[in-house]
């Protein structure tokens, strides 16, 4: 089985590589924050109320929110920060 054509990969950080070699996510750096506990009724009866749930889940959303535009800020590049 004779090949005519070789496949090539362009890629980084190796350039023109054999398109056969697995591809390799560049190091990163993960950065972890913990945020404020959000309070939560211990009633299991709030569970079944609509309005309530809604707004834990917009508090719990606002305050992820809130954590990565802090990490945001803290980088340097966007890239490599």
């Amino acid at each position: 089985m004779r090949l005519k054509v070789f496949p090539l990969a362009i890629s980084l950080p190796w350039g023109i590589a054999p398109a056969a070699l697995p591809q390799l996510p560049l190091p990163a750096k993960i950065r972890t924050r913990f945020m404020p506990a959000v309070d939560l009724d211990h009633d299991p009866a709030r569970a079944d109320d609509d309005a309530y749930v809604d707004s834990k889940y917009r508090e719990v959303e606002d305050t992820i929110q809130r954590g990565m535009d802090a990490l945001t800020r803290k980088r340097a590049l966007p890239l490599f920060g």
